[in-house]
């Protein structure tokens, strides 16, 4: 199998593709300026809005599946800059999706839990998103896209954390550093995900590629955490001070965008598609701690150059 991965400079790209290359799959991917090297991948820098760069990159490796990661997620930027998070989320989506159909590749679909309002939790694929900021309205309108462009495309909407070292900032890594760094910080009890290991993701991912799963999925861990739960498990599996980590409430915060409370997300589709069972959230920061005692991140870091 030949797969192409956008964004592979991120956190769930890079991970992909180092887990793809270990299972012996020819990985070729782009990222956007910030240089990423995995070793038995082909990488390159090429923007997301070089469509002529782009479909000659795709000619070139002539991919069996595209998976495309790449995206603006950053809230307060989607909100500032609409016309470019569209050009990103949707724009580009919509046009890779094309490019994999002409291809005779097979589309996957990064979206995120957030296409809900987060006003009731526990949402699954049949129900329908109400987003209510300028990003997940781009990625709730990239889903509609890609399910119209081509019915078998995959599209997983996911939450997760891992070890990306030196790349963009995810909660998981940030509480393990900024409680080693002896910060104080504060943490909201509202807000809820279905946070799950993005090594764990990658893994499933895999599985509904290669099992050929077509349409929507959720991925998240089997229950629910607050933001502030999920830290202080961490804290505590990680052996860390966990009286540094405050409770607050995203709903007491303004921010320029809206935000969902609740947008967990029921997996039991995905869990019976490959017959496995989610993880708990505990169990995600138990990998999460061996992965690094394995060495794993000292590798993520090499691979961006740290």
């Amino acid at each position: 199998m030949k797969a192409f991965i956008t964004g592979v400079s991120g956190l769930l790209g890079m991970t992909l593709a180092d887990t793809l290359v270990e299972q012996g799959v020819d990985v070729s991917g782009t990222y956007h300026r910030n240089r990423i090297r995995i070793e038995g991948a082909s990488l390159s820098e090429l923007d997301l809005t070089d469509t002529e760069g782009l479909r000659r990159e795709i000619a070139r490796i002539g991919p069996d599946v595209i998976l495309h990661t790449a995206a603006l997620t950053d809230l307060r930027e989607c909100e500032l800059h609409p016309t470019l998070a569209r050009q990103i989320n949707l724009e580009s989506t919509s046009f890779l999706c094309r490019e994999a159909m002409g291809a005779g590749a097979r589309f996957v679909f990064f979206s995120t839990d957030s296409v809900f309002n987060g006003k009731r939790g526990n949402y699954n694929e049949t129900e329908s998103p109400c987003p209510l900021n300028v990003y997940s309205s781009t990625k709730a309108m990239a889903e509609s896209e890609v399910a119209g462009i081509d019915s078998r495309s995959l599209i997983i909407r996911s939450n997760f954390f891992g070890w990306g070292s030196g790349g963009k900032t995810n909660f998981g890594e940030w509480v393990v550093d900024s409680l080693r760094a002896g910060k104080d910080f504060t943490c909201f009890n509202d807000a809820m995900n279905s946070s799950i290991l993005v090594n764990k993701l990658a893994e499933i991912t895999i599985g509904l590629v290669r099992d050929r799963s077509e349409g929507i999925y959720h991925v998240g861990s089997s229950d629910f955490a607050s933001r502030c739960k999920l830290a202080f498990c961490i804290a505590e599996t990680f052996g860390l001070d966990a009286s540094r980590i405050s409770r607050g409430k995203m709903s007491d915060h303004e921010f320029l965008e809206s935000r969902p409370l609740d947008i967990t997300l029921d997996s039991r589709k995905a869990s019976a598609k490959l017959n496995i069972t989610m993880p708990s959230t505990q169990q995600c920061i138990a990998r999460f701690k061996e992965l690094e005692e394995m060495g794993y991140r000292d590798k993520v870091a090499r691979m961006r150059g740290k």
